[in-house]
Formats: C-alpha cells, structure tokens, sequence
C-alpha cells in the first residue's frame, strides 16, 4: 500500500461525528497538500452537509476542499467540537451561508465570535458534555426504535384490524343469522335464475364448499366430493361459508390496445393503467387514458362497482374500487359480483387487500410474476351474509379513519 496520508474528503465524515480514514486514498507524505494535524477538529462548510459533519481527528490527514480544519494552537479543540455542535453556533453559521452551493468562507469563519471560558472552565464543560454521551447514545438507540414502531405501527394495526374483519372477529355475530348452508342454496337458486335469463353461464367445474360434522371442509364439484380441509386458511363463523372467487366474481382481462394505431385510441372509454390508482387511491373517478369503442368488446368493459386487481408485475396486490366503467391494461383484472344480493363491494375490498402474499405465492418466484384468471377464480373467499357484509364494512369505516 502507498506510505502517506490518509485523503478525507466530505463523504468520508459522517453526520454521527466518525471519520472513514480506510477510504483507499492516500497522499504521499512530501505533498503540498494542505494537512490537518492529529486532534484538531474537521468540519464541512459547503454544501448540503455545510456546519452538520463534524469530527475529531485521531490522525494526520490530507483533507478535501469543502472541509475547514481548525488548528489547536490552545489545546482547545474539545471545547471547539462542543461549541461547534451547538444551537448557537448552528444558527449563527446558517446565518452566514451563501453562494449557488452554499457554504462559509474560511475567513468568515475566522471572524465569527467565539464564547471563551478559562481552560478549567472548558474542560469542566467537557467533560460534563463526555459524562452525558452514553445516556445521549441510549436515548439515540430509543428514538430510532421509536420513530420505526410508529412508522409501522399504523399498518400493521390496520392489517389486524382487516383480518380481524375478514375473519368475523370485528362485529358480534347473530346465532339467529341463517346459517351457511341456507345461504348457499339461496345462492345456487339465483344462479339458476341467471343462468336461465341468461345473463350469466354455467360454469363446467361448478363447486360448492361445505363443513362435514366430522369439523373437516369439503367441495362438491359436479357430484366429486374433495377434502379441501388444508386449503381452508382460517376458522370462520358457523353462519358464514367458504367459496371460490370464480362463483361469486365475474373476472375480466385487462388489456393495451396497439398504440400504432390511433383509430384504437379515441378518447371513447375509460382505460386504467396502476398510475390512476397511484393518483386516485381506493377509489378510481375518471382515468387518465382512454381507447376507442371499436377497440374494446363489451366483454371487456369492467362495470362500476366492481374491485380492479392487479395480478401481475412488481404492483402486484394493489386494487381500487372503479365508480365509472372501464377497462384496464393488462395488469389488472376485472372483479364483477354476479350477485349484488349477495355481495358487498366494499367487504369484498377488504378481502382482497389481504391476498397480496398469497398472489404473490401462486405467481410463482419469476422476474416477472404473474396471476392467471383461473388461479385468481380458484381462491377461496370467506362469505358471510350480506347484512353482515355491510356491517363489517361501516364498523372498518369507522375504526379505519380514527386512524
């Protein structure tokens, strides 16, 4: 390694009062460059760090041309670094910074005043100032632990809170609510309904979820009876049921239009992209790009009132509840309730604001992730009845914007 000083430029003190001298750049020692000798006090004085970086040096150094190296021709330098870290002088060295960069000139500096007790004085200051660093590290180590629990703290209150919800833990439950198996014939009798008025089709796979005395969860599909006990993630109420997203939701496929044709880009229908939910939040009021109707099915256009998903890339997880029809970039996906009589938008919002790590499971660790219709239809979704529904969703309401 070449023999010299050790270079110290701005980026090599730190705002906790350290100095890196294992920076990899040394001086030869018959230099011309300017030396700062061993315990003298090294401050930055331009730029964003001007009068905050601040050090002691436990050695030679050369030094760079945004620092000022303050010589101990009185063996004050202790008393210095104290004085330098003040409020007072603080403020009187902001006082003092100009130019485009921002900084002190060294002979500014050297005209500032300087508050000078007798030595017996100063190092009484000093070493009162040195008996206090331990319990001013201590207090350092709690705030910073403080500062990273109230950051979090709200969001993991909020998560607990939803799953409490979705759980059916938020709200008293009413034994006198009709049980989960009246609700799943109720709801197989309207799909019948539908089915004949056409407005919607018979699924292949149709499945209906079911508790067996023996406490074990089971799927009847097509007349296939399947243990699905392991899926199940949690405990729900006796009066609610478990079912698969496909038989409550509509889903529908985003999708980007070619931009090399303008005639698909007529600002006809609402197109959403994860920039409007970025902008608008839970809530999506207009969009800020729009496509042609001759561009877009009616089978593509999502209806109001439905929860936009998204279902691949790094956003993946993130959702809105649309007020307008629209239709969607390839991101995200369409989640119409078949049944408005059985299903509450804003308790569905809540469900799926909790499914982010289990998109992220069933996408599958790849650079670019990515949730299938089927795999998103084939999710479990907890169902109580749609009075129920509501209350959740107004008591999370209420609970949500105390916080």
């Amino acid at each position: 390694m070449l023999e010299g000083y050790n270079y110290i430029a701005t980026k090599d003190v730190s705002f906790d009062r350290k100095i890196n001298y294992n920076n990899g750049i040394r001086i030869p020692f018959n230099t011309q460059f300017r030396v700062a000798p061993n315990g003298n006090v090294l401050m930055c004085i331009e730029g964003g760090s001007a009068g905050r970086k601040i050090a002691i040096l436990n050695e030679d150094v050369c030094f760079g041309n945004k620092l000022a190296c303050f010589h101990n021709y009185y063996n004050i330098s202790k008393y210095l670094f104290c004085y330098l870290q003040s409020p007072a002088f603080s403020q009187i060295f902001k006082g003092e910074i100009s130019g485009i960069i921002g900084g002190v000139s060294i002979n500014t500096l050297k005209s500032l005043f300087l508050p000078l007790p007798p030595l017996a004085e100063q190092q009484r200051i000093v070493e009162k100032i040195e008996s206090m660093e331990p319990y001013l590290a201590q207090y350092d180590k709690i705030e910073k632990q403080l500062t990273k629990l109230e950051s979090g703290i709200k969001d993991k209150l909020k998560k607990s809170i939803l799953q409490y919800a979705i759980q059916g833990k938020l709200v008293k439950q009413d034994p006198n609510d009709e049980p989960a198996s009246v609700l799943l014939e109720r709801i197989k009798a309207e799909k019948e309904q539908l089915i004949k008025e056409g407005k919607i089709k018979r699924d292949k796979n149709e499945s209906f979820i079911y508790k067996g005395d023996d406490k074990n969860y089971y799927e009847n599909i097509n007349g296939k009876v399947v243990n699905i006990t392991e899926e199940i993630p949690f405990e729900i109420p006796e009066n609610w049921c478990w079912t698969r997203i496909k038989n409550l939701f509509k889903i529908t496929n985003g999708f980007t239009p070619s931009r090399n044709n303008s005639t698909l880009w007529i600002p006809e229908i609402n197109w959403l992209t994860v920039e409007d939910i970025n902008q608008q939040g839970k809530y999506i009021n207009k969009t800020n790009q729009y496509i042609s109707r001759i561009a877009c099915s009616k089978e593509r256009i999502v209806t109001e009132h439905s929860i936009i998903l998204c279902c691949t890339s790094a956003s993946i997880g993130k959702l809105a509840i649309n007020n307008i029809p629209i239709t969607t970039n390839q991101q995200f996906n369409g989640l119409t309730p078949k049944f408005e009589s059985f299903v509450d938008i804003e308790f569905a919002y809540v469900f799926f604001s909790l499914i982010k790590k289990k998109l992220l499971d069933i996408a599958g660790i790849t650079t670019f992730p990515f949730v299938s219709t089927d795999k998103l239809g084939n999710l479990l979704f907890p169902l109580p009845n749609i009075f129920l529904q509501k209350n959740i969703a107004n008591k999370l309401s209420l609970l949500l914007n105390k916080l």
